[in-house]
């Protein structure tokens, strides 16, 4: 013979669903229990609109049970919510509280409580994680920054070009039959005159110097130039005339305060709730 009985349960909504067609509908709130387990509810349409995913709540309800007090065996279609208060003031905390320690004793009666998943180290990790993130971006991420950036000042009265690979040449080591030194003059122009430098570097004998390479020289002296690397060239272009405002604006406005600050706040966050055991 089937039982009513009315309980009040300390839960914490858990999902919404809306089954059937336009003709048929129900109205589904899952809610999870002081013991972890989860109720599915059959609720009203008012009710369904002022249930919201993620709060905690007070529900009252008329639950119909296979078995008195079983109520981890009961008939959805027949139990009906009485009632719901929310946890909007902080005088309900402690009743939440007390209301939830009382079920978990006689929820637990037909089965035991759902063992919790344990996300403690999880939460910590993610807190390290975005913690460290956060105090790299805020501390040393700006410096390297301004480091490029005042770098670039080095090379203002430089003048970048391409030099032509002539007079290639190759002689070999001794001691390593494999290894060779390739050689050759870099032809340049700079001013209406043509200059000259001398270029090498070693490797095997089927290598080959490339046609041609990238070099730099001062504004005033173009003869004085060697071969530039990629590196180098880049940060030929960097704006270093107004490196101290860029260093301002974009190392610390923009890269510490938008991504520095949220990664420790979100980092501090974790930790804190992974400390405590609470969940996210």
């Amino acid at each position: 013979m089937l039982k009513t009985e009315s309980v009040t349960l300390a839960v914490k909504i858990k999902s919404k669903e809306i089954t059937g067609d336009e003709y048929n509908r129900e109205y589904l709130v899952t809610i999870t229990r002081a013991d972890g387990r989860d109720m599915v509810l059959s609720v009203n349409r008012s009710t369904y609109d002022e249930c919201k995913k993620g709060r905690r709540a007070i529900f009252d309800i008329d639950v119909v049970m296979e078995k008195e007090g079983d109520i981890n065996n009961y008939i959805r279609e027949q139990t009906y919510v009485t009632g719901i208060t929310y946890l909007t003031e902080d005088r309900l905390v402690n009743k939440f509280s007390q209301i939830k320690d009382e079920n978990y004793t006689w929820l637990s009666r037909y089965a035991p409580p759902l063992k919790k998943k344990n996300d403690r180290p999880v939460i910590l990790l993610m807190g390290i994680v975005f913690f460290t993130a956060g105090v790299f971006v805020f501390t040393f991420l700006p410096r390297v920054i301004v480091k490029n950036l005042n770098r670039a000042k080095d090379y203002k009265d430089y003048v970048h070009t391409v030099g032509e690979t002539t007079d290639r040449g190759s002689t070999s080591n001794s001691w390593d039959s494999d290894s060779y030194y390739h050689y050759a003059t870099l032809v340049y122009h700079a001013d209406g005159n043509t200059y000259t430098v001398d270029y090498g570097e070693r490797g095997k004998f089927t290598d080959r110097l490339a046609d041609n390479y990238d070099i730099i020289y001062k504004k005033d002296e173009p003869e004085k130039s060697y071969v530039a690397e990629y590196d180098t060239i880049t940060k030929m272009y960097l704006p270093s005339d107004y490196a101290y405002s860029m260093m301002e604006y974009v190392g610390y406005v923009l890269v510490s305060l938008v991504i520095g600050i949220p990664c420790i706040a979100g980092g501090s966050f974790c930790l804190i709730q992974g400390i405590r055991g609470k969940e996210i």
